[in-house]
């Protein structure tokens, strides 16, 4: 049986195998074999290069240098398997879980000290194939089903775990993932359709499949490209989107990335930040005469832009991202 999982982060991408973790640093490497873990993986959680979070059989295993040292920070039932690992606005890590016998356990399991203590949070029956979180800190469960034989689906909650609501039709769900803008992807199987989506909050779904028949989607996430990827269990391959699904983000959803430009005004150098480092953006200042005086495609993350040489005045700086474009008016000094 081939346990898959998949993770990118600041254009850094993970890949599980059974107890194997690859990595590589951009599409275009190879695969680098990284370590073995204690069982096989099922979802990983790399917030930066040095933290990684392994959900697998029986518990969570951290490393905090890399991957060079292991710890097991939670460990589970003896028939528990942890599927899924995010993190919470607020910094709190939420794991979600399927307990196959006894069925009292399982379910959201929550962490306020970065993995240090686990505790029970809620849903014990449910068996939580994913767990991810959008941008207002609501919190989605995605369901393959409940013990022992209870109905699938999604579970939102807006109260930190508190309490649950049901949201979708009752799918087998082995994966989920949630885009900036909030548009909620889910992955299932034998459900009509492989992938659903849904563009409000859980309210309504409709089918998104690429071109794909009924198989068993092991994980899904959003590549640094803005295209949906997925691990295909039934075939043991990695396929993607043949579009980004997050083209089109309205200045809301580009604000929700954390795009910050300082100082302002500015001396020499300005700093551009986008906190969300799935994706990248381009920039470009021009003079108020619509002459461009620098440009920069393709930037991740933070960029700083040395401004030494122009001249005072004012200035507009334009950030691209997602083929949205945001303006902003810079005065330098000096």
């Amino acid at each position: 049986y081939s346990c898959y999982a998949i993770e990118a982060n600041n254009g850094v991408y993970y890949h599980a195998k059974r107890m194997n973790l690859y990595k590589k640093h951009d599409l275009n490497s190879e695969w680098i074999y990284k370590t073995s873990a204690l069982s096989n993986i099922i979802d990983i959680y790399a917030p930066n290069d040095s933290s990684i979070f392994l959900a697998h059989w029986g518990g969570i295993t951290r490393s905090v240098d890399s991957g060079n040292t292991w710890q097991l920070v939670f460990e589970g039932g003896p028939n528990e398997v942890f599927n899924s690992i995010v993190q919470h606005p607020n910094g709190m890590l939420i794991a979600g879980s399927t307990n196959y016998e006894p069925y009292d356990t399982g379910g959201v399991s929550v962490s306020y000290d970065n993995g240090e203590t686990w505790e029970r949070k809620g849903m014990p029956y449910a068996f939580v194939e994913s767990v991810a979180v959008d941008s207002e800190g609501s919190i989605y469960a995605g369901c393959y089903g409940s013990g022992p034989s209870g109905q699938g689906g999604v579970s939102k909650s807006e109260d930190l775990g508190e309490t649950w609501t049901g949201v979708s039709d009752p799918y087998h769900i082995f994966s989920m993932v949630i885009t900036p803008s909030d548009s909620i992807y889910i992955g299932c199987q034998y459900s009509g359709s492989p992938i659903y989506m849904s563009p409000n909050y859980g309210q309504s779904w409709e089918s998104y499949a690429f071109n794909l028949t009924t198989h068993i989607m092991n994980d899904i996430t959003v590549g640094g490209d803005g295209r949906l990827y997925a691990v295909i269990s039934s075939y043991d391959q990695v396929v993607r989107s043949n579009e980004p699904v997050t083209v089109g983000l309205s200045n809301s959803a580009i604000n929700k990335l954390g795009l910050v430009v300082y100082p302002n005004p500015v001396g020499d150098i300005l700093s551009i930040t986008l906190h969300d480092s799935h994706f990248k953006y381009s920039y470009e200042i021009y003079r108020l005469s619509g002459a461009k005086v620098f440009s920069k495609i393709n930037q991740r993350g933070s960029s700083e832009v040395d401004i030494s040489y122009l001249q005072h005045g004012i200035y507009i700086l334009k950030v691209i991202l997602n083929n949205q474009i945001k303006n902003f008016k810079i005065i330098k000094i000096k």
